[in-house]
């Protein structure tokens, strides 16, 4: 059963909604701890300024806004090599469609 947008909006706030949400995110890390290892770089590169924020970039697939950082690898030395994305570029990147909900 597929839920709308706003619906899964709603039950992500409740309690129980955050607990699944924790508990789905710490499972999909655990599975690759390198994924968790390289965002975590990331963030920190960020807070450091050894790379700006990805809202400031704009997209290298298109010339819209960036709004996440691609990781083509997640090698080790790979972990800084990020590639700024829009929502749309960045599903197209991992062979998704994008649906625009708003």
């Amino acid at each position: 059963m597929t839920y709308s947008p706003a619906a899964q909006r709603r039950y992500h706030q409740t309690e129980k909604g955050k607990r699944s949400r924790r508990r789905n995110q710490r499972a999909y890390y655990r599975r690759d701890k390198r994924r968790g290892l390289a965002k975590r770089m990331v963030q920190s590169a960020i807070a450091k300024g050894i790379i700006p924020k990805v809202a400031s970039r704009r997209c290298a697939d298109c010339p819209e806004p960036a709004a996440h950082y691609h990781h083509p690898s997640y090698e080790r030395e790979d972990w800084l090599s990020v590639v700024p994305l829009c929502v749309r570029c960045h599903y197209a990147r991992h062979g998704k469609v994008y649906a625009d909900t708003r």
